[in-house]
């Protein structure tokens, strides 16, 4: 099993990454790494941010609030992230239950369905939010980090992997884009269906199908909006420690 990211692709990536953070960023994602398409994911998923960060600094000649205050601007961003992903999780599990039933359905296994897809959704949500997502990738870094920023390092994985969702992220789990899978593969099958003739099952109404396809399409341009909250929440996150980082090198 790999244990590190292969020479060549950390050498190029390295190259990427201010030099003023290089070191921190770099050991943070060594600590991490789990394969090569992950580690990958996270350069391309972080990096960006990273580097935005480094750009304002040096902009702005310095940091651009305190500590005190970089702190609880993430712990808002953080909090007002989650209680917007929330609602629309809920809008979300509401548009699934409520899309058109194609076919013959067994009521008992409709209400198995409900209950394992909400529970195992809720259950992720709660995971990405509390920062316990890939939680066993912190156990070896206990005594020698300091466990604040241990929990913000976990905050960041968890916005960062809710924001791009459990199945693409590559990561286990449903995140948000498992929501609109599940609820676009019936619309795709009776959308499907009324293009090549068919009619529309005797329990779904035209109406129906219709709205349900304008309630998805809401979904999805709302994700967009929520996503870029919650990656607003991860930047803030990254700002607070790149600010730790510097604090500790003038000491």
């Amino acid at each position: 099993m790999e244990t590190h990211p292969p020479k060549l692709v950390e050498a190029l990536i390295e190259r990427l990454i201010p030099r003023a953070c290089r070191e921190n960023v770099i050991g943070d994602w060594h600590e991490r790494y789990r394969s090569t398409p992950q580690y990958l994911l996270t350069v391309l998923t972080e990096l960006p941010f990273i580097v935005a960060s480094q750009i304002r600094r040096a902009v702005t000649g310095g940091p651009m609030a305190t500590l005190e205050e970089l702190r609880r601007r993430s712990e808002d961003e953080h909090r007002r992230a989650w209680r917007v992903n929330l609602v629309w999780v809920i809008a979300g599990l509401v548009g699934i239950f409520t899309n058109p039933r194609i076919g013959n359905n067994n009521g008992g296994g409709l209400v198995f369905v409900a209950v394992f897809l909400t529970l195992s959704i809720f259950l992720t949500f709660r995971r990405s939010k509390n920062g316990l997502i890939g939680v066993d990738q912190y156990s070896a870094l206990s005594i020698s980090r300091d466990p604040y920023r241990n929990q913000l390092s976990r905050r960041l994985d968890g916005l960062y992997f809710w924001a791009g969702g459990g199945l693409f992220a590559l990561s286990p789990g449903i995140g948000a884009m498992m929501i609109l899978v599940l609820m676009a593969f019936p619309l795709i099958v009776l959308f499907a269906g009324w293009i090549l003739g068919k009619p529309l099952p005797g329990s779904v109404s035209a109406a129906h199908a219709w709205f349900s396809l304008v309630v998805f399409a809401a979904l999805c341009v709302s994700w967009a909006f929520v996503r870029v909250r919650t990656l607003r929440a991860a930047r803030a996150i990254q700002e607070e420690l790149d600010a730790l980082e510097e604090a500790d090198r003038e000491l």
